[in-house]
Protein backbone atom coordinates (compact mmCIF):
# COMPACT_ATOMS: atom_id res chain seq x y z
CA UNK A 1 0.00 0.00 0.00
CA UNK A 2 1.04 3.52 -0.89
CA UNK A 3 1.21 5.57 2.45
CA UNK A 4 0.89 9.13 1.80
CA UNK A 5 1.79 11.64 4.83
CA UNK A 6 -0.47 14.70 5.22
CA UNK A 7 -1.28 17.41 7.37
CA UNK A 8 -4.64 19.17 8.15
CA UNK A 9 -5.73 21.39 10.62
CA UNK A 10 -8.36 19.90 12.80
CA UNK A 11 -10.14 21.20 16.05
CA UNK A 12 -8.06 24.11 15.50
CA UNK A 13 -4.91 22.00 15.68
CA UNK A 14 -2.40 21.24 12.55
CA UNK A 15 -2.52 17.49 12.19
CA UNK A 16 -0.40 14.93 10.90
CA UNK A 17 -1.98 12.31 9.13
CA UNK A 18 -0.49 9.13 7.51
CA UNK A 19 -2.93 7.68 5.09
CA UNK A 20 -3.02 4.71 2.52
CA UNK A 21 -5.41 3.14 -0.21
CA UNK A 22 -7.76 4.05 -2.66
CA UNK A 23 -10.35 1.05 -1.67
CA UNK A 24 -13.88 2.12 -0.79
CA UNK A 25 -13.58 0.50 3.42
CA UNK A 26 -12.93 3.64 4.73
CA UNK A 27 -10.93 2.81 8.32
CA UNK A 28 -9.74 4.88 10.90
CA UNK A 29 -7.05 3.60 13.44
CA UNK A 30 -6.19 5.36 16.81
CA UNK A 31 -2.88 4.76 18.19
CA UNK A 32 -2.10 4.53 21.93
CA UNK A 33 -0.76 6.45 25.00
CA UNK A 34 3.03 7.59 23.92
CA UNK A 35 2.61 6.22 20.34
CA UNK A 36 1.99 8.13 16.91
CA UNK A 37 0.41 7.02 13.65
CA UNK A 38 4.37 5.76 12.56
CA UNK A 39 3.72 2.00 14.52
CA UNK A 40 1.58 1.56 11.67
CA UNK A 41 3.28 1.78 8.74
CA UNK A 42 4.71 -1.73 8.90
CA UNK A 43 1.10 -2.99 8.37
CA UNK A 44 0.13 -0.34 5.77
CA UNK A 45 2.45 -1.47 3.82
CA UNK A 46 1.39 -5.06 3.79
CA UNK A 47 -2.61 -4.39 2.99
CA UNK A 48 -3.51 -4.07 -0.92
CA UNK A 49 -4.61 -0.73 -2.03
CA UNK A 50 -7.45 -1.25 -3.78
CA UNK A 51 -9.63 -2.58 -0.99
CA UNK A 52 -9.27 0.16 1.94
CA UNK A 53 -8.59 3.98 2.50
CA UNK A 54 -6.84 3.16 5.90
CA UNK A 55 -6.51 6.75 7.63
CA UNK A 56 -3.84 7.06 10.98
CA UNK A 57 -3.55 10.26 12.43
CA UNK A 58 -0.94 11.31 15.28
CA UNK A 59 -3.75 12.33 17.79
CA UNK A 60 -3.42 15.62 19.35
CA UNK A 61 -0.06 15.51 21.66
CA UNK A 62 1.58 13.23 20.32
CA UNK A 63 3.76 12.53 16.92
CA UNK A 64 3.72 15.42 14.80
CA UNK A 65 0.20 16.98 15.78
CA UNK A 66 0.26 20.28 17.94
CA UNK A 67 -0.76 19.59 21.54
CA UNK A 68 -4.09 20.72 22.88
CA UNK A 69 -3.73 23.90 24.58
CA UNK A 70 -5.33 22.61 27.59
CA UNK A 71 -5.61 19.54 29.54
CA UNK A 72 -7.74 17.11 27.12
CA UNK A 73 -10.02 13.77 28.51
CA UNK A 74 -11.19 11.07 26.68
CA UNK A 75 -14.04 12.84 25.55
CA UNK A 76 -11.68 15.70 23.76
CA UNK A 77 -9.89 13.36 21.90
CA UNK A 78 -13.63 11.72 20.51
CA UNK A 79 -14.72 15.28 19.58
CA UNK A 80 -11.45 15.67 18.10
CA UNK A 81 -11.63 12.08 15.85
CA UNK A 82 -15.42 13.17 15.13
CA UNK A 83 -13.84 16.67 13.67
CA UNK A 84 -11.43 14.50 11.46
CA UNK A 85 -13.76 12.16 9.81
CA UNK A 86 -16.03 15.43 8.72
CA UNK A 87 -13.48 17.44 7.74
CA UNK A 88 -12.35 13.86 5.57
CA UNK A 89 -15.99 13.86 4.55
CA UNK A 90 -15.91 10.19 5.32
CA UNK A 91 -18.66 7.88 6.90
CA UNK A 92 -19.41 4.45 7.32
CA UNK A 93 -16.25 3.98 9.26
CA UNK A 94 -14.58 0.99 10.43
CA UNK A 95 -13.11 2.68 14.09
CA UNK A 96 -10.12 0.99 15.23
CA UNK A 97 -8.15 1.40 18.57
CA UNK A 98 -5.28 0.39 20.58
CA UNK A 99 -4.72 1.69 24.14
CA UNK A 100 -5.81 4.31 24.96
CA UNK A 101 -7.42 4.98 20.99
CA UNK A 102 -9.03 2.56 21.48
CA UNK A 103 -10.94 3.82 25.07
CA UNK A 104 -10.93 6.82 22.37
CA UNK A 105 -12.89 4.86 19.67
CA UNK A 106 -15.30 3.85 22.62
CA UNK A 107 -16.26 7.31 23.57
CA UNK A 108 -16.84 8.04 19.58
CA UNK A 109 -18.83 4.83 19.10
CA UNK A 110 -20.99 5.73 22.30
CA UNK A 111 -21.59 9.28 20.67
CA UNK A 112 -21.95 8.56 17.35
CA UNK A 113 -23.08 4.62 16.36
CA UNK A 114 -24.78 5.74 13.46
CA UNK A 115 -22.42 6.47 11.54
CA UNK A 116 -19.70 3.35 12.36
CA UNK A 117 -19.54 0.34 9.95
CA UNK A 118 -17.40 -1.45 13.14
CA UNK A 119 -15.65 -0.66 16.22
CA UNK A 120 -11.93 -3.07 16.11
CA UNK A 121 -10.41 -2.94 19.52
CA UNK A 122 -7.09 -4.66 20.25
CA UNK A 123 -5.51 -4.10 23.69
CA UNK A 124 -7.91 -1.55 24.75
CA UNK A 125 -8.41 0.79 28.03
CA UNK A 126 -11.54 1.78 29.27
CA UNK A 127 -13.32 -1.71 28.84
CA UNK A 128 -11.86 -3.41 32.33
CA UNK A 129 -14.15 -3.82 35.25
CA UNK A 130 -13.10 -0.38 37.98
CA UNK A 131 -12.57 -1.15 41.66
CA UNK A 132 -15.12 1.41 43.03
CA UNK A 133 -13.81 1.55 46.40
CA UNK A 134 -10.45 2.22 45.18
CA UNK A 135 -12.03 4.44 42.71
CA UNK A 136 -13.39 6.31 45.57
CA UNK A 137 -10.48 6.32 47.90
CA UNK A 138 -8.47 8.12 45.16
CA UNK A 139 -11.14 10.43 44.26
CA UNK A 140 -11.21 12.07 48.03
CA UNK A 141 -6.93 11.96 48.06
CA UNK A 142 -7.49 14.44 44.83
CA UNK A 143 -9.71 16.20 46.57
CA UNK A 144 -7.55 16.93 49.99
CA UNK A 145 -4.21 16.61 47.92
CA UNK A 146 -4.72 19.40 45.49
CA UNK A 147 -5.51 22.33 47.48
CA UNK A 148 -2.78 21.35 49.76
CA UNK A 149 -0.34 21.33 47.57
CA UNK A 150 -1.33 24.84 45.89
CA UNK A 151 -0.15 26.34 49.43
CA UNK A 152 3.42 27.41 48.65
CA UNK A 153 5.29 25.83 51.22
CA UNK A 154 4.10 22.24 49.52
CA UNK A 155 4.80 23.01 46.06
CA UNK A 156 7.97 21.07 46.40
CA UNK A 157 6.31 17.89 46.97
CA UNK A 158 4.10 18.63 44.09
CA UNK A 159 6.08 16.03 41.54
CA UNK A 160 6.77 13.66 44.15
CA UNK A 161 3.20 13.18 45.19
CA UNK A 162 1.65 13.02 41.37
CA UNK A 163 4.52 9.90 41.52
CA UNK A 164 3.33 8.53 44.68
CA UNK A 165 -0.28 8.42 44.07
CA UNK A 166 0.21 6.92 40.08
CA UNK A 167 2.15 4.09 41.42
CA UNK A 168 -0.30 3.62 43.80
CA UNK A 169 -2.94 3.32 41.53
CA UNK A 170 -1.15 1.69 39.05
CA UNK A 171 -1.66 4.49 36.28
CA UNK A 172 2.03 5.21 35.31
CA UNK A 173 1.32 6.50 31.86
CA UNK A 174 -0.07 9.47 33.50
CA UNK A 175 3.59 10.27 34.65
CA UNK A 176 4.26 11.26 31.17
CA UNK A 177 1.42 13.00 30.47
CA UNK A 178 2.45 16.48 30.53
CA UNK A 179 0.05 19.02 30.79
Amino acid sequence: MNIQERWLRIGGLRSRLLIGGTGPVQVVFLHGWKSSADRYRQVLSLLPDHEWTIIVPDLPGFGGTERPPLHWGSAHYAQWVRALVHRLHISNVLLGGHSFGGKVALVVAAERPSWLQALLLYASAGVTPRNHRKLTFFKALARVGKPLLRVPGFRFITQLGRKVVFRLTGVRDDLHAGD
